[in-house]
């Protein structure tokens, strides 16, 4: 996944919104509020918000416009009981609540700042972004909903594979040896081409196309199920 890096500097006056404008930019893409997580201890007072974007029209300048306006909100919360201010913030920002829940980082966008960092730095997906303005094809005779509905199928094919094979040779034991190790990913590649082969005959498809189809997935940024 190819992701843009931007490195602001918060200040009154810059590009920022000035430090004594409390109102909302024009034109703020509309959200959603997934998640709002606080952890308050000695050591940090951390943030972590998870927004969901409800337009469909987003551009980059518009998802940075958003982070910062949210930033910009988060640093300011007080009330806490070890820091006046957030310490650590990270938030995350996705197109669709089906990203944000797949647990498997799907943002199109996120700002962050850790303790000891002076200004956040701000995180674009250049896949999830992309993803929003790619037009439904067909392919191998299929059309996108079915080679999306393959693609959750085979991704839970392979996480059913992991979880027979971690059955049979556990991998989180203790005195774990080597060739336990090999058994388990040797079970685990057999179950998964077993399955797949029985997902091509599903759809009627050779099994090269199932492996096109997982690409196709990760390239497009498809949501994972869960």
């Amino acid at each position: 996944m190819k992701i843009i890096i931007f490195l602001f500097v918060l200040s009154c006056g810059a590009i920022f919104l000035s430090c004594s404008n409390d109102k909302k930019p024009e034109n703020l893409l509309k959200y959603e509020v997934l998640k709002d997580e606080i952890y308050d201890a000695p050591v940090k007072t951390q943030v972590h918000l998870d927004i969901l974007i409800h337009e469909k029209s987003i551009s980059e300048n518009k998802i940075l416009d958003l982070l910062t306006f949210l930033y910009d909100e988060t640093i300011s919360r007080s009330g806490f009981k070890y820091h006046t201010n957030p310490t650590n913030i990270f938030i995350y920002a996705y197109s669709s609540k089906e990203k944000a829940e797949s647990g498997m980082g799907q943002w199109v966008g996120m700002i962050s700042k850790s303790y000891d960092d002076t200004s956040p730095t701000i995180n674009i997906s250049e896949t999830q972004l992309n993803s929003l303005s790619l037009k439904p094809t067909n392919k191998f005779g299929l059309t996108e909903n079915e080679r999306i509905e393959i693609w959750n199928k085979s991704i839970k094919i392979e996480n059913k594979a992991h979880k027979e094979a971690d059955k049979k040779y556990p991998l989180d034991k203790t005195g774990i040896t080597m060739n336990e190790i090999k058994k388990n990913n040797a079970l685990w590649e057999n179950l998964k081409e077993k399955y797949e082969k029985e997902l091509a005959n599903e759809y009627g498809i050779g099994k090269e196309i199932i492996d096109s189809i997982s690409v196709e997935g990760l390239t497009k940024g498809w949501a994972f199920p869960q």
